[in-house]
């Protein structure tokens, strides 16, 4: 059937419509092209005489429709295949644009509302300073705590003015256990922040974190971290990286570890950590995420501490959160927890 059959290697024109359908807003022209020396009788329109030669075009009457038994032509070829085109190539770059808006607009809720850091309620408190370091921790490790844990630590390290050292990941929990448990501090801090937490799946080379040297205001359900000794260690700063690492240890370089080592232990940064009701926000795939999914809705009302907004504090400054975004800590079952970034 001539309707429904191949002519050549040119598809029939019901084949050919179907082929490849236009967008609303393609570029498919309107009116013809007009030819040179050919005259324009009308807005848009071939003169009556149509263009002789040319089957694209097709005679027409004086009210400018096709006469009886014409059938009206299809846009030029060249300009199907651009609308063809358009089809393939512009429909992604609109969705990842919209995409784009889209994350945007979540992300506002959180990086242009200004509001005072949750830290500020722990000024009063402070003795007329605005700042937090380990060195103000009300009880300090004993000299001869300190000499063991020195020990513990090969090829020391110096790095803008602090000492590091190396621990054997066989026994640094341990180390850093021992070293930052201080009595009268220890018993004051709540259980769920108690011990060494193994960062997992961080990106950073961050392998190890100790909350338990820090102070517990109950009254006002905020808990402050200051970095001090023992409290962190990182995986590979000699430049080297353990097996599996994530997104192929790309983030392990010796440069970025030392950049980071300098921005949480050099900039003798604070962590305060203000505990408050989940939220049970949905579980969405990154980085769509929202607050609070990963703890369950509505937990925390009480004594319990199962979600908290995490604050940061370049040189301990309790009056500034320096960090961008909203991280959060949230309880995913006894001894683990979810850092949230959003």
């Amino acid at each position: 059937r001539s309707g429904a059959s191949w002519q050549g290697d040119v598809l029939p024109r019901r084949v050919r419509r179907l082929a490849c359908p236009p967008l609303p807003w393609s570029f498919r022209r309107s009116r013809p092209r007009r030819q040179r020396g050919a005259a324009m009788t009308g807005p848009g329109h071939p003169s009556q005489a149509g263009f002789a030669g040319d089957p694209k075009y097709v005679p027409l009457a004086e009210d400018g429709q096709p006469q009886p038994g014409q059938q009206q032509p299809e846009a030029p070829l060249g300009d199907r295949c651009k609308a063809c085109c358009c089809n393939v190539l512009c429909w992604p770059f609109y969705l990842i644009l919209l995409s784009l808006f889209v994350y945007l607009t979540y992300k506002c809720r959180y990086l242009y509302i200004e509001t005072p850091p949750t830290s500020s309620a722990l000024l009063p408190y402070m003795e007329g300073r605005d700042t937090f370091h380990w060195w103000n921790m009300p009880k300090q490790r004993s000299e001869e705590q300190l000499e063991w844990c020195r020990s513990q630590l090969s090829n020391p390290m110096p790095l803008y003015g602090l000492q590091y050292g190396f621990l054997p990941g066989a026994s640094a929990p341990e180390v850093l256990y021992r070293c930052t448990k201080v009595p009268a501090i220890f018993e004051e801090v709540p259980e769920p922040l108690r011990g060494v937490f193994w960062m997992k799946d961080n990106a950073m080379n961050e392998e190890l974190a100790v909350l338990q040297f820090g102070r517990w205001f109950e009254g006002q359900r905020i808990y402050i971290m200051p970095a001090s000794p023992f409290s962190w260690a990182w995986a590979g700063a000699d430049g080297t990286k353990p097996n599996d690492a994530p997104f192929n240890g790309n983030l392990y370089g010796e440069y970025i570890s030392k950049f980071h080592m300098d921005g949480l232990a050099g900039g003798h940064q604070s962590q305060t950590y203000a505990f408050s009701t989940c939220p049970g926000g949905e579980d969405l795939p990154f980085p769509w995420g929202e607050v609070g999914h990963a703890c369950v809705a509505g937990s925390g009302s009480t004594a319990e501490l199962t979600f908290a907004n995490l604050e940061a504090h370049y040189w301990g400054n309790l009056s500034v959160a320096t960090q961008t975004g909203l991280y959060t800590l949230e309880s995913v079952g006894p001894n683990a927890w979810y850092r949230g970034i959003y």
